[in-house]
C-alpha cells in the first residue's frame, strides 16, 4: 500500500508517568485509493534483531469498494519492533528508513 508520510513520536498517550516517555509511536498517512479499504501497520518477522526493523504498510479490501481516494491515518507502538538502528516503512513502491536513538533504561 502506497504511503505519503511516515514519522515516529513519543507515545504522549501513554500511561507511563514514572519517568521520561520511553514508548514510541509509528504514525502513517496517505490515500487509499478505495472506500471502506482497511489499512494496517505490519511489523516483519524476524529470528534476529535487525539494524533495520520493517513495517508494512497493508491495504485489506472489503468486498465492494468504490474507486475513491480516502485518506488514512494509522499508528503502531514500536516499542518491541525496533531495529538496532531503527524502522523502516514499506509501501507498495518505496520504503522510507526512520533512524532511532536508543531508549535510554528507566530508573528503578
Amino acid at each position: 500500500m502506497d504511503f505519503d508520510r511516515a514519522m515516529v513520536l513519543p507515545d504522549l498517550w501513554s500511561n507511563d508517568t514514572t519517568g521520561p516517555i520511553s514508548r514510541r509511536v509509528l504514525v502513517v498517512a496517505g490515500y487509499a485509493p478505495y472506500g471502506g479499504m482497511t489499512v494496517s501497520l505490519e511489523p516483519l518477522i524476524y529470528i534476529r534483531q535487525p539494524e533495520y526493523w520493517g513495517i508494512q504498510v497493508i491495504g485489506c479490501m472489503p468486498e465492494i469498494g468504490l474507486p475513491v481516494l480516502t485518506p488514512y491515518l494509522v499508528k503502531l507502538d514500536i516499542t518491541a519492533t525496533r531495529g538496532t538502528l531503527g524502522i523502516e516503512v514499506v509501501g507498495a513502491n518505496k520504503t522510507v528508513r526512520i533512524p532511532l536513538r536508543p531508549v535510554p533504561p528507566k530508573a528503578l
